[in-house]
């Protein structure tokens, strides 16, 4: 069914192309598919057409980060994050496309201030100690890793990064 729908909501979008909807749902549509590069296509008219919408903001971000477009995501995502500073999920993606474009220290900085607004937030604590363990500043990041664990301890990543800290200082005990 889906390629059915493909050619009439690529018509809609192409008769209304200052129409947010149907260049939004497209988005969706082509995200869904798997066709990166259509979808951003889509969801950057939609973005344009309607920037205070987070949801299209969020996807498009996604997109960008799936088609590998890290440089065009940190700028969606910095812009994002000013105009929704209160997002845990922007300002995670924020940090994770600057470590992806190998802006280290924006990450770390970005990460710094996300753990600051989000002190009980799992996944902030676990940013902050990933950024630190990539900038090979172990001990530095020992207790957001901790922190990360004490508040979340079912996703592996926590143990994974602090098994690693532990690693490099020949603590293979622990």
């Amino acid at each position: 069914r889906g390629d059915q729908a493909d050619p009439h909501l690529m018509a809609a979008a192409a008769l209304r192309p200052y129409s947010f909807e149907p260049n939004s749902v497209l988005g969706v549509f082509l995200s869904q598919r798997g066709k990166t590069d259509d979808a951003i296509k889509a969801l950057q008219r939609a973005e344009i057409l309607r920037p205070d919408d987070l949801k299209v903001a969020t996807l498009l971000a996604l997109q960008l980060t799936e088609g590998r477009y890290y440089t065009e995501a940190v700028k969606l995502l910095d812009r994002s994050v000013k105009r929704w500073p209160e997002s845990l999920d922007l300002r995670l993606l924020l940090i994770q496309n600057y470590h992806r474009d190998q802006k280290y220290e924006k990450a770390v900085q970005i990460a710094e201030q996300t753990v600051a607004l989000f002190p009980n937030a799992a996944r902030a604590n676990f940013e902050m100690g990933y950024q630190l363990v990539a900038f090979g500043r172990m001990q530095q990041a020992k207790p957001y890793l901790a922190k990360a664990i004490q508040l979340d301890p079912e996703p592996p990543d926590g143990y994974v990064s602090m098994g690693e800290v532990l690693s490099k200082e020949d603590n293979h005990a622990e």
